[in-house]
């Protein structure tokens, strides 16, 4: 079975969500979510971030916390995980490859965050 990374944000979708991310970004009001703070700068995904994603061994998909499938929003739920998190999905199977706190220690930086990832796949 063919497995997949999943990655889920902790931000809603949608162009005014986009916009409100950017201006915490400008502002430095707010940190918002910290998998935003690494794949995207204040108006455009990351350049390395784009350059990671070529590199990683499974194919990916992204949900912001309010277009989540039910499936997976009710396994979060039943396993109480925070949000952002990365997981890998085998069929429909998930395990956590990155947590909320892990994925904050980077702080924004694509190459912490890769660094931390390849050693979980």
């Amino acid at each position: 079975m063919n497995k997949r990374i999943v990655f889920v944000y902790n931000a809603d979708s949608g162009f005014l969500a986009s916009a409100v991310d950017s201006f915490k970004k400008i502002t430095k009001v707010s940190t918002g979510c910290a998998l935003c703070q690494i794949t995207h700068g204040v108006v455009r995904e990351k350049q390395d971030w784009k350059e990671t994603l070529k590199t990683l061994p499974h194919p990916t998909v992204f949900y912001h916390r309010d277009d989540i499938p039910t499936l997976l929003k009710k396994w979060t739920e039943q396993h109480k995980i925070s949000l952002p998190v990365v997981l890998i999905q085998e069929g429909s199977d998930y395990q956590v490859i990155l947590d909320a706190q892990e994925i904050s220690v980077c702080e924004g930086d694509v190459n912490c965050f890769k660094s931390s990832l390849r050693k979980k796949l």
